[in-house]
């Protein structure tokens, strides 16, 4: 097969599909709506990662602090 019999097949795919979309409008709408959905999820939650590390200060200097008793210890100061 020659690269013109290859551009030629992909035009006339390229324009079935065209065809075949214009058909069927509300089928063509709700599958672009889904593509759009699903390339818009993992943006968002990237977004809203990243707003939620500048909002918390990213947590970078935190302190941790742990502190143990002794067993029986009593739990209220002596009064």
């Amino acid at each position: 097969m020659s690269l013109a019999s290859y551009g030629t097949r992909h035009a006339q795919a390229l324009l079935g599909a065209l065809g075949r979309l214009a058909r069927n409008p509300l089928a063509t709408v709700l599958t672009l709506l889904v593509i759009a959905v699903a390339l818009a999820l993992p943006m968002s939650l990237k977004l809203l990662v990243t707003n939620a590390r500048v909002a918390t200060g990213d947590f970078k200097n935190a302190v941790d602090l742990s502190v143990y008793f002794k067993t029986g210890t009593a739990l209220t100061a002596p009064g």
